[in-house]
This record gives structure tokens, C-alpha cells and sequence, in this order.
């Protein structure tokens, strides 16, 4: 909001000898309430645009100061306003506190910019034309006269009577009650504007960012779902973008075709702010279960993701599965059946250490559509290569030299090697020394379950714990008799 523009703050209260109280409509200045009418007035919080008060925003000596448009009162005197009206009392309206009080002859006359003077509302009686004010309105005659009390503050307007007149019991259907409110606590702001999001079929997420000019305010922000508390944050960093996300879990548990609230609000312990959103839930998106972290971490093993899918509906379910982006895997998908993503081990001995994802999207035939999405990297803390096929000999072979290319720093390697390697269970023996030593090994196993004997080489490097550096395997030669 900015100098001279209209805002709307609370409404007028009046409150009878008996202690009823009832909110006041603001009508023009010269239909404004006979200050007899009521024993006591104020002005207190209010939601129904009916009955919302407009005041003209100002800046005295750098406080914000609103006007009332137009008289709050008429056939009023100033000790009356005094006794009667709450003045120089902090009213808490909506949230914010503000000081009701009384301009000064000064701020009048010296302080209220043309925007702001050129929208008060000063017809007093019928028979009077709507003035407005300008630089000369408080010279000449036969136009609006500003009357001030002793002390130069101004609680009405008289119309064709003259300064030497005004009494501070005077009353008169001729004067007019103009009121001010200063801003004590600037509330915090919210960004963007209250909004009807339409309809929705799955799970979807909402940004803003909240400020306040007070910069020693410590702010709470409450995040709602049709009242209920969902998230609390506690000072969050200003003007930064803040996410509210309606989850698969909270979304699936509303109704249908009815409206929803998604509520923020924000408090610096004295004003409160609200942002609302609404909409309503037109179809249930499938609903994907996955019991484990979303972030896996650094993993040694390939990991075993495993879900399930449902739909409150009972619409047909189509799951698709990726794994870095990359579609692995799509297939009608049957209701409560736990299923697990293929992740071959082909990728998992090359993915490196890199992070990855795996995204599980389960969408139904209206559109609807929700989706999970895990993260892992593998952490290699050991190499190991084994030949694949024995090598056949004509007999028990009794000795093997090995010679590996690999890079051990960081690590310790080791080299085991067989002479049964057809057997379902070879003996390996460990050669490590002898191979550091670049001597043969001497094999001391004598027996085998195959039908022939043969020869296999493992060759294992493992990460000393807390080296990030890399260890490697490059192959290996040798001979054996």
C-alpha cells in the first residue's frame, strides 16, 4: 500500500448504556451517527465487507497513519470524543495494533499530503457542497473552518462558524468527528493474494514468502489443511521462497467435490497475517506405498526397493519406473501387490559413485497421478574380479605365480587362487604373500569334486575405512605347473 491509497481496517462499534454492542455500517460524512446514539464507540476486528471501515493511508514523521475517509461521528464535542471514544487507547483490530487518536493542528495543516487531503469526505449537512480541501481552505470565509481544541488537536470540522465560536462541550449538528489511527506494529506480509487453485487430481505443492518491515520481529508461519496444523516454522529467512506441499498422504485422505483450505499464517507475536487458497478435489490420484527412507544414502550393496499401489477408486493402474530419468520399467499394476524395482546388477557394478534416482509414477485413467522418488549412490569400498571360467589342466596343478596390475595405496589387496575351479565350491587358498613376494604359491589343496581339475585366480582390493582416494584393478598375468 502506498500515501493516499483506501484501506479498510476493522469496523465501527457502538456500544448502548446497557452494554450492547453493534457494529456500525460507515456511511457518508453527512449521514454519519449522532454521537448520542451510543454510550461508548470503538472500533474492533471485522471480516464482513458490510460493515468494513476505509481509512486513507498516511506518513507522519515516518509512522503510518490512517485517516478516517470520512466522520465517524457527528453532533459531537470534543470532551465527548475524549470520555467516550477509546482515544489514545492501543485497539488490537484483526491482528495489528493501533493507537486511536486525534490529529494535531500541526499534522493537519503541515503533515497530510495533497493525496490524502483530496479524499476526506467533508459534507456536513445536505445543504453543504462535498469539499475538498486544498491549499487555501483554511483562508476566506463562507468555506469549511478546521476547529482545534486548546491544546491544537483537531476532533471536528464546523461548517460556516468561525474559530472564535468553538467550545470543547459545543455540539452541533454542524460538526463532524474525524479520527486517526496509527499503526503501533507493522504486520507481516505474505506474498501474492488469497486464490481459488480450482480442481485437483493428485498431490501438488504451493510457494510463497513472507517479510515484515519491523526488522526485529521473530516470526512464526503455520501451515493448515482445512484447519488442522500441518508444519510450524519458527523465523524462517525472509523474502526467501517457502513450499507447502500437499502430499500424497494428505491429499488422498480429502473428500471428494468438496472444497479445501490451505491456510498460512504468519505472526510476529503481535499482528497476525493470513494467506487462504482453496479447491477442491475432483479425483483421487493412485496411492503409492513405500515403507523406506527417500534418501538411501551411500550404499555398499544394490539396494531392494519394494512398493505397493492402490486407488480409492478403483481405477485401472499404470506404474512406470525410472531410474535416472530413463524408463525401466511400465506395466499394469494390481492393487496391494508389493512389487520391486529392477535395478540390474550390470548398473549397480557401474553406476560409479554417483548420485541416483529411482522415481516410481503410478497414474490412472482420469489423469490422476502421484509418484515417489528415492535416492542412493553407491559407495564402493571394495574391488574384486574372479575369472569367470577355470582353466582345465591335465592334472592337480601344484604351484601358480600371479602378477596383478592394480593400484593397492589407501587399500590392501589380496590374491586367492584354486586348483579344483570346477568344483561347485572351489578351496581357495590365500596366495597374497607369496604373490607381494613375486614367488609361486605352492598349493596345498589335494582333492576335487568335479570330473577334472582347473585353475582360478580371485583378485580382491578393499578401501582402508575413511580413504576417499582410488584404489584399482587393472588385471593380472601369470603361470602355473
Amino acid at each position: 500500500m502506498a500515501v493516499g491509497d483506501i484501506v479498510t481496517i476493522g469496523a465501527l462499534q457502538g456500544t448502548d448504556k446497557y452494554g450492547n454492542s453493534k457494529k456500525l455500517q460507515q456511511v457518508p460524512s453527512q449521514s454519519a451517527p449522532n454521537f448520542q446514539d451510543y454510550a461508548l464507540y470503538t472500533f474492533v476486528g471485522n471480516t464482513d465487507s458490510k460493515y468494513g471501515f476505509k481509512w486513507i493511508e498516511s506518513k507522519i514523521d515516518g509512522k503510518t497513519v490512517y485517516i478516517s475517509q470520512t466522520f465517524v461521528l457527528k453532533d459531537v464535542s470534543y470532551n465527548e470524543v475524549i470520555e467516550r471514544a477509546n482515544i489514545n487507547k492501543t485497539l488490537n483490530i484483526n491482528g495489528s495494533l493501533y493507537n486511536l487518536r486525534l490529529l494535531s493542528k500541526d499534522e493537519f495543516q503541515n503533515k497530510l499530503s495533497s493525496t490524502v487531503l483530496d479524499q476526506l469526505d467533508f459534507s456536513i449537512t445536505s445543504s453543504n457542497p462535498l469539499y475538498t480541501l486544498t491549499s487555501t481552505i483554511l483562508n476566506g470565509t463562507n468555506v469549511i473552518n478546521i476547529i482545534y481544541n486548546k491544546d491544537n488537536y483537531i476532533p471536528y470540522i464546523k461548517s460556516l462558524w468561525g474559530e472564535n465560536d468553538f467550545d470543547l462541550y459545543t455540539s452541533s449538528t454542524a460538526n463532524g468527528c474525524i479520527l486517526a489511527l496509527e499503526l503501533l506494529n507493522n504486520p507481516p506480509t505474505i506474498s501474492g493474494e488469497d486464490e481459488n487453485l480450482g480442481n485437483k487430481t493428485s498431490s501438488f505443492s504451493i510457494t510463497y514468502s513472507i517479510s515484515d518491515e519491523d526488522s526485529d520481529q521473530e516470526l512464526t508461519v503455520k501451515e493448515k489443511l482445512n484447519g488442522s496444523i500441518i508444519r510450524t516454522l519458527k523465523n524462517p529467512t525472509q523474502n526467501s521462497t517457502l513450499t507447502f506441499t500437499i502430499t500424497d498422504e494428505l491429499f488422498v485422505s480429502l473428500s471428494m467435490n468438496t472444497t479445501n483450505t490451505i491456510e498460512i499464517e504468519v505472526t510476529d507475536g503481535s499482528a497476525t497475517t493470513y494467506r487462504r487458497y482453496t479447491f477442491v478435489k475432483t479425483n483421487s490420484a493412485p496411492f503409492i506405498t513405500y515403507t523406506g527412507q527417500t534418501d538411501l544414502g551411500q550404499l555398499t550393496t544394490k539396494p531392494s526397493i519394494t512398493y505397493s499401489v492402490k486407488d480409492n477408486e478403483g481405477d485401472a493402474i499404470t506404474v512406470t519406473e525410472k531410474l535416472n530419468g530413463e524408463v525401466i520399467n511400465q506395466f499394469s499394476a494390481t492393487t496391494n501387490t508389493n512389487y520391486t524395482v529392477g535395478i540390474t546388477d550390470t548398473f549397480w557394478l557401474t553406476c560409479g559413485s554417483n548420485t541416483n534416482t529411482v522415481e516410481i509414477i503410478a497414474s490412472d485413467a482420469l489423469g490422476g497421478s502421484s509418484s515417489k522418488t528415492i535416492t542412493f549412490s553407491r559407495k564402493i569400498t571394495k574391488l574384486q574380479i574372479v575369472m569367470k571360467n577355470a582353466i582345465e589342466t591335465d592334472a592337480k596343478a601344484t604351484k601358480i605365480l600371479v602378477s596383478p596390475q592394480w593400484t593397492t595405496t589407501g587399500g590392501v589387496g589380496k590374491v586367492e587362487v584354486c586348483n579344483n575351479g570346477f568344483d561347485p565350491n572351489p578351496t581357495w587358498e590365500d596366495a597374497t604373500t607369496m604373490v607381494v613376494l613375486n614367488r609361486p604359491h605352492l598349493f596345498t589343496n589335494t582333492s576335487k569334486t568335479a570330473s577334472k581339475w582347473g585353475i582360478k585366480i580371485r583378485i580382491t582390493v578393499t578401501k582402508n575405512q575413511g580413504y576417499d582416494g582410488e584404489v584399482a584393478i587393472f588385471g593380472f598375468g601369470g603361470a602355473y605347473e
